[in-house]
């Protein structure tokens, strides 16, 4: 999916499966439960960060418990 920063990414893949955006963000950042990870780095929950173009983009929820 196409995206110039993390939060057109996550726009576009809301077009395709609708409801997606409401899952990952919350009051303009990623929920704070969800890693991302582009190219293999966790990066920060900015919407604005900047993608480089291809790349691979994680969503990874966190584990807790004990």
């Amino acid at each position: 999916v196409a995206g110039e920063t993390l939060g057109e990414l996550i726009a576009n893949l809301d077009a395709l499966f609708p409801g997606l955006a409401d899952r990952l963000t919350e009051d303009g950042r990623v929920r704070p439960y969800i890693s991302v990870a582009v190219n293999g780095e966790v990066i920060g929950r900015r919407l604005g960060q900047r993608l480089e173009q291809p790349s691979e983009v994680h969503f990874v929820p966190a584990i807790g418990g004990g």
